[in-house]
């Protein structure tokens, strides 16, 4: 994406200007513009889906962290990729202790790191998920993990569980309100609203 490129119909720097003031639309117009060709770059370095969502999240959560720095962004891509890749080898080192040594893709000092990024740290985020996951009925709780944590499609589950797809389909929506609900409570907006695109971009 070049400099002076339109997003969502606005012009890339107009939108970067908007987003840096605060406004969640424009974010959103940025997400569905980057994420798809972040997706790809990321999966040359990440292995599973699991972790490119993580990624994915963090990334975004960073860049929104940042946005008063965004009126000085030239090149968009290149901004987010590097802020991508330095999540990515957190993530492998993190996960797995594994550090891949290519030049173009190796971690970098983020000077953006602060105390408010801290505290919407992914382990914070993933903590109240679980807690709004715990706290869904049995039934409910079983549908989403088979579909989030054993990545089985509604009929698939409809078949083990002999329910009806319609109904799966319902569960999983009334588990995912429970936890956007949860997220809400906490004043987690921006997480929040990562997690809403990441459903509907994947």
């Amino acid at each position: 994406m070049s400099k002076g490129s339109l997003v969502g119909g606005h012009n890339e720097q107009e939108l970067l200007a908007l987003i840096a003031e605060g406004d969640e639309l424009a974010f959103a117009q940025l997400f569905k513009s980057t994420a798809g060709s972040l997706k790809i770059y990321l999966g040359k370095i990440l292995k599973n889906r699991e972790a490119l969502l993580e990624v994915l999240q963090e990334t975004y959560i960073k860049v929104w962290l940042n946005r008063d720095k965004l009126t000085e962004v030239v090149y968009l891509i290149p901004y987010i990729s590097k802020i991508a890749a330095h999540e990515a080898f957190t993530y492998l080192n993190k996960n797995a202790h594994i550090i891949l040594y290519e030049p173009s893709l190796h971690p970098v000092a983020d000077p953006g790191i602060n105390d408010v990024e801290e505290k919407l740290s992914y382990k914070e985020t993933y903590q109240l998920v679980q807690e709004a996951i715990n706290e869904l009925p049995a039934q409910r709780k079983l549908i989403y993990q088979l579909s989030r944590l054993d990545g089985l499609k509604s009929p698939e589950i409809a078949a083990k569980l002999q329910l009806s797809t319609g109904y799966v389909r319902n569960a999983l929506s009334a588990a995912q309100q429970a936890i956007r609900e949860k997220l809400a409570a906490a004043g987690k907006l921006m997480i929040l609203i990562v997690l809403i695109l990441l459903e509907l971009f994947f």
